[in-house]
């Protein structure tokens, strides 16, 4: 359940825009929306 959707939301990120820095941005706040 998590996991489907941090992976979710990292594909509409780089939907939204492919950029490398907004990936590794959404990935940090991911990664800290979960600890």
């Amino acid at each position: 359940m998590g996991r489907e959707g941090v992976v979710e939301g990292i594909r509409m990120a780089e939907d939204k825009d492919q950029k490398p820095l907004a990936k590794m941005d959404e990935l940090a706040l991911l990664a800290g929306s979960l600890r």
